[in-house]
């Protein structure tokens, strides 16, 4: 194999914080690299300083190769050179000043791939692509001929393309072989393994501080028969053997205490706490369908995007909706939102809806911190709060963050929580994943099989779907039908 990177003692710092660190790293041609942490543990900062647009304090990057890095955040160069049949196939419209979300992802991916670097940097590069443009994405690389780092929240695309995973944990990249299911795997083994240490460490350093005291005891004993004996008679062979003898056995137990310090520095792993939601927060429905749909067109202007809809949703259900970019199906839950003529809701029906702008509503609150409005919106007390936060990445000093001061990902985070927390007995969440970090995401699913309510979910995440829904409806031909 072509080696085509070399990464050597890295230290990138910004500001005063570190960031990561990295011994040792070689990227070969035929890597299928996938890169896996937190949100802001620094997934994005490592593709932009392999790609040369930010450097490193300390270490070398050695390049062998082209490299092209496809952006998260960037727009696309609307280049000309890209293939039109691949265009067509993906269904990016000429027009692209109109370009939805996903239609703009397709256009980027497709502009860096067609440079046909050795090394693809990917910076989410499904995020808001419809099951068609995922599928195109998995083909495309499934056997390019370089090498590939792919950032991604998407675990059935990381599941089909790739080899290694890197995980950014504790400020160090620690690598993994296999995809994202065997990683883990490896790190559930990892956990019940070290739970296992930190209970022997813990029965060790039990046995240890006996013989410890016993140690001290015997010392104790020695010393005092010594300096009695020396009291009643000169010094002789006696008096030298237990000064010896308590010499010899201080020097056991400084022995040991050294040892069970060193006991000291492992830790239980913590575990994370279930999260149970109480159903009577929220108002009891009694119907069997709090959402009935029959015969509806759904349209956006005078354009029909979904024609004769029936949709029956089951109390206590979860359903989720997928299709292409542009089908519908957001606008569908604008519908039922808006209780448009045609749609049934329950009378007792009271609606959360989350969609990609709610997160707005915090930017211009300079007045209350994050914890402050939870307190404010939901009627759970305090350290449930604290302990719901703590589930979704707001820890210690976060709480005290200003509504104002939150990032765009930090804001969805919590625009996300609240639904869950407010008295609403139904939810409509539309494409309540995205930017999500995969952490996060598992958190997400967890709530949602935990709610004592009602969901309606937009998705496009195969493994999300999946995992919380009762039942799944996907559009095609114009057409809401039942998987």
């Amino acid at each position: 194999m072509d080696l085509l990177m070399d990464i050597k003692q890295i230290q990138f710092d910004y500001m005063e914080n570190r960031i990561f660190t990295i011994d040792d790293l070689k990227i070969y041609r035929g890597n299928r690299i996938g890169v896996v942490a937190p949100n802001g543990s620094g997934k994005t900062t490592l593709l932009k300083m392999l790609n040369r647009d930010i450097y490193p304090g300390k270490g070398t990057i050695q390049t062998y190769g082209t490299i092209a890095l496809m952006e998260q955040q960037a727009s696309p160069n609307f280049s000309p050179l890209i293939d039109e049949k691949q265009r067509k196939i993906l269904n990016i419209p000429t027009n692209y000043p109109e370009l939805s979300g996903g239609e703009a992802t397709k256009l980027k991916f497709l502009e860096v791939y067609s440079k046909f670097p050795d090394v693809l940097l990917l910076d989410e590069p499904t995020a808001h692509m419809d099951i068609q443009g995922r599928q195109f994405v998995i083909d495309q690389l499934k056997h390019y001929y370089g090498a590939f780092i792919l950032v991604s929240h998407d675990r059935y695309l990381l599941n089909r393309l790739v080899e290694e995973i890197w995980e950014i944990q504790n400020q160090k990249i620690i690598k993994y072989t296999g995809n994202y299911t065997e990683y883990k795997t490896l790190k559930d083994l990892e956990f019940k393994q070290a739970k296992e240490n930190y209970f022997n460490v813990q029965e060790e350093k039990l046995r240890l501080n006996k013989a410890l005291s016993e140690k001290k005891r015997l010392a104790a004993t020695v010393t005092n028969k010594k300096n009695k004996k020396e009291f009643r008679s000169k010094p002789g062979r006696m008096t030298k053997s237990k000064d010896t003898a308590a010499k010899s056995l201080h020097k056991a137990a400084k022995s040991l205490e050294k040892r069970i310090k060193r006991m000291d520095d492992v830790f239980l792993p913590k575990e994370k706490q279930s999260i149970n939601f109480d159903s009577k927060k929220i108002k009891e429905i009694h119907t069997k369908y709090p959402i009935m749909i029959d015969y509806l067109d759904i349209k956006c202007g005078d354009k029909l995007l979904i024609k004769n809809v029936s949709l029956q949703v089951k109390l206590n259900k979860c359903v989720s909706i997928t299709g292409k970019n542009g089908s519908g199906k957001s606008t569908l839950l604008k519908t039922i939102f808006s209780n448009f003529e045609g749609v049934n809701i329950s009378k007792k029906a009271k609606i959360g809806y989350f969609n990609q702008n709610t997160h707005h509503q915090f930017q211009d609150d300079n007045r209350l911190t994050i914890l402050e409005y939870c307190k404010l919106k939901s009627d759970y007390d305090e350290h449930y709060l604290i302990e719901i936060l703590d589930r979704v990445n707001f820890k210690g000093n976060d709480l005290k963050k200003k509504l104002s001061q939150l990032s765009g990902g930090e804001a969805t985070r919590l625009a996300l929580l609240l639904i869950f927390v407010q008295d609403y007995n139904i939810l409509l969440l539309d494409e309540p994943t995205n930017f999500l970090d995969i952490e996060t995401i598992e958190v997400v699913e967890d709530f949602i099989l935990k709610y004592p309510g009602t969901v309606v979910c937009i998705s496009h995440d195969f493994h999300f779907i999946e995992k919380i829904s009762d039942v799944i409806y996907y559009i095609e031909g114009k057409k809401l039908i039942r998987k």
